[in-house]
């Protein structure tokens, strides 16, 4: 909910490496990342005008904490390269609507799936379609 200056300041120099989820078609069906009350925006991309080819993805539920194990050459720590992800294997789950648990290691389906997590490298903002804001008050 904050640094959106310094966000948008390294989208119109070299760019930056962000994370994102790839929601499931219709934007249904998957919780987003952290609670309303403490990350009420988020901004929306068209995945499609995206170049995901370098992108780090990671499955529903398994939580990567980018922010502490991506080292600032872009190398991964602790493990988090062995579970990595294709595309093809996101879009898959999320048409099914299910998710392998990284506690259980159990096949989860018929729930909302935890959200998963795309940290790709975003030049610019042509590929920005909106803004979204959450909230945990209807009025």
């Amino acid at each position: 909910n904050d640094s959106w200056d310094e966000l948008f300041d390294k989208l119109a120099g070299p760019g930056v490496r962000t994370p994102m989820t790839l929601l499931p078609a219709q934007g249904r069906g998957m919780r987003l990342f952290c609670e309303a009350r403490r990350a009420s925006c988020c901004i929306v991309w068209n995945a499609a005008e995206l170049d995901l080819n370098d992108a780090y993805m990671w499955p529903s539920g398994y939580f990567a904490k980018t922010e502490f194990n991506l080292s600032s050459d872009g190398t991964l720590k602790q493990g988090r390269d062995a579970h990595l992800v294709t595309l093809d294997k996101l879009r898959e789950a999320n048409e099914k609507q299910e998710y392998t648990s990284h506690h259980t290691g159990q096949v989860v389906a018929g729930e909302v799936m935890p959200y998963n997590e795309v940290l790709a490298p975003i030049h610019g903002t042509s590929a920005l379609v909106g803004v979204m804001v959450r909230t945990t008050q209807i009025k």
